[in-house]
């Protein structure tokens, strides 16, 4: 962040933080997509379905 910060000419660490680090709704699904693919792999759960946390 600080590199980044420096580099656009920010002040303040939060400013960078504040504009380019807020998690999207679909970048969050993904992350959380990924990691529990990840820990479905680990603990021998892959070829269970996924579980929706969407409220439908």
């Amino acid at each position: 962040m600080k590199t980044a910060g420096t580099r656009l000419g920010h002040s303040d660490p939060r400013l960078t933080l504040a504009v380019y680090a807020q998690a999207t709704s679909d970048a969050d699904r993904a992350a959380a997509d990924s990691v529990g693919d990840r820990f479905a792999t680990v603990m021998g759960f892959q070829n269970l379905d996924r579980i929706s946390t969407e409220a439908g």
